[in-house]
């Protein structure tokens, strides 16, 4: 990634992933589940999201497009982080946002894990 802000979150993301791996693993469902909430709402919607609005309000099309990507990327990391804890509504979510014409090549359940 070439803007700072994307880099950030993609740094933040294996944070996130690290912590919560290591709370399912260790059976501390409440530290992965926190460490879940603190990623999506206090990172990922309440700064990067933010950030990014003069980005895409911007005339830079390639940081625009990088941008698509990386929201893109970001959120397919967090359906797979949330879904041991939201089985039923990541794999609904998964199966919606796949992309204009396009379709999951397999069910979420069966993606692989993100590693930290």
């Amino acid at each position: 990634a070439k803007l700072a802000v994307n880099r950030w979150i993609l740094t933040e993301l294996t944070r996130a992933a690290r912590e919560i791996t290591d709370g399912i693993t260790s059976y501390r469902f409440n530290e992965a589940a926190t460490a879940a909430y603190r990623f999506v709402w206090n990172l990922f919607c309440d700064w990067y999201l933010e950030l990014l609005k003069p980005v895409f309000m911007g005339a830079d099309e390639a940081a625009k497009a990088e941008s698509r990507a990386c929201v893109a990327f970001v959120l397919d990391e967090i359906y797979k982080l949330l879904h041991p804890m939201m089985p039923f509504m990541t794999e609904e979510l998964w199966a919606e946002t796949s992309g204009e014409g396009k379709e999951r090549p397999s069910l979420l359940c069966h993606a692989a894990w993100p590693s930290p």
